[in-house]
């Protein structure tokens, strides 16, 4: 991997890290490398180009050039729900404006819908937001990974972060069945927890921490500084 691969930065607000949204991994790792494309005090969104080359260096995974092709066709029409801290609602809102491959050309070319500028755009005092290492994220295989990891370095200078199991069921967009938390520690946490503390600069453990009865209500995850 090249250095300069390597310094590339991805910047989210707080209230982007935690939306709700589902997508393939290979999706996640479009959009990532979008995002980091975008600059915290850029005021608007510009048509980026991003090259099969570039996604295969950023990603180090992808050698199906048609896959890459095909990504502008399960992107199109993908939104996300974020948190109204105003009306104490979830709003839905179009990821992407505009996705096409530009034939012939090697290319995918994208922008951010208008409605992502809070979350993207003139981040820093006022928008607090949470820088990290596009390589960090790209390195994990898993989407439900490359979420939680994101959720981790948010509370990473407070050593934990205790969601309830609902909330963090709805932010991955989990299907239904693993809704039952040993499909759900299987299937994500377990697999986050293996590919986040292996590949990347963060380490955490986890462990249930309140049950009604038999069902567990919330989860306790320990994040090292």
């Amino acid at each position: 991997m090249k250095d300069k691969t390597k310094k590339i930065a991805v910047n989210q607000n707080h209230e982007l890290i935690e939306a709700r949204y589902k997508l393939k991994a290979g999706e996640m790792d479009f959009i990532l490398i979008l995002m980091s494309k975008v600059f915290q005090h850029d005021n608007d969104f510009k048509e980026s180009k991003i090259t099969f080359k570039d996604y295969q260096e950023l990603t180090g995974v992808c050698k199906e050039f048609n896959r890459f092709k095909n990504l502008p066709n399960g992107l199109d029409k993908k939104f996300i729900e974020i948190k109204d801290k105003n009306k104490d609602e979830w709003i839905k809102i179009t990821l992407l404006q505009s996705i096409k491959y530009i034939k012939g050309a090697g290319f995918i070319a994208a922008k951010f819908s208008e409605e992502m500028k809070p979350y993207l755009l003139n981040l820093g005092e006022g928008n607090p937001y949470i820088p990290t290492k596009l390589i960090e994220q790209t390195k994990l295989k898993s989407f439900y990974s490359k979420r939680i990891y994101y959720m981790l370095k948010k509370y990473q200078n407070f050593g934990k972060h205790i969601p309830t199991l609902e909330k963090l069921q709805k932010m991955l967009q989990v299907p239904k069945s693993m809704l039952n938390y040993s499909q759900f520690n299987q299937k994500v946490l377990n697999i986050a927890f293996n590919e986040i503390n292996e590949k990347t600069d963060v380490k955490f453990t986890y462990e249930i921490f309140e049950k009604v009865g038999r069902k567990v209500t919330s989860i306790k995850f320990k994040i090292k500084k």
